[in-house]
């Protein structure tokens, strides 16, 4: 299995600096009184943490492809968070969601949520790829079928990814590890632990949501 590549920022060590291997930076800060460093999977991450930033910097893309961050959570409601990054820009969305019929699949709603949610602003901003950051393993496998829909959110998910697709969308899947030192995904994750005690800065559901819930629930998950 290749391993993902990553990028070990020195901040105070011998010689402070951005390395590619953990031998390197660990000739810099071990035995150094007060080190600081970090690992990052993304070079820009590590760049700002350099400069003592610790936020999500957008890197630069071309015109037609958007970059989000998504996760979800479970409290009180189904929470969904989204950072993008689009045309030089960085926009954070987060919303909640309360249905009966996703309400046991929790932080699972939320991030299933946040992904369509994502994939909806892409097509109506005139993005025509999505590179979608996540941290759910079944956010990719369910929608290329790697997983079964066993749960109705799964259906659902399923029916409007292809639908997006359809309608001129490209999606990257991108797994993030959770707590890996990605402020963007980070930045998601506390948008969505926010939105999970019902707060929100955006109302949103997918086009014809409530009639395909009642269509996938009468039969049996298919359309």
């Amino acid at each position: 299995m290749k391993l993902a590549k990553k990028y070990y920022a020195v901040r105070k060590g011998r010689v402070p600096g951005i390395y590619k291997t953990w031998k390197e930076a660990e000739e810099q800060v071990k035995g150094f009184p007060g080190a600081e460093y970090k690992s990052f999977e993304r070079l820009e991450d590590a760049k700002a943490y350099m400069e003592g930033k610790n936020e999500c910097i957008c890197p630069e893309l071309d015109t037609e492809t958007m970059i989000a961050y998504v996760d979800g959570s479970y409290d009180e409601v189904c929470g969904s968070g989204i950072v993008l990054c689009y045309r030089g820009k960085k926009e954070e969305y987060y919303f909640w969601t309360n249905i009966e019929e996703f309400k046991d699949s929790r932080n699972i709603t939320g991030e299933i949520m946040a992904a369509l949610f994502a994939m909806d602003y892409a097509l109506k901003k005139g993005a025509r790829k999505l590179v979608l950051r996540y941290d759910l393993e079944g956010l990719e496998k369910w929608a290329t079928e790697e997983y079964r829909t066993n749960k109705l959110v799964t259906k659902v998910y399923r029916h409007y990814y292809r639908k997006f697709c359809q309608m001129g969308l490209k999606v990257v899947f991108e797994k993030i590890k959770s707590h890996s030192g990605n402020f963007c995904n980070d930045e998601a994750d506390s948008l969505a632990k926010k939105a999970s005690k019902k707060e929100s800065n955006v109302e949103w559901m997918p086009e014809d949501f409530e009639s395909i819930i009642r269509t996938l629930t009468k039969k049996g998950g298919c359309l």
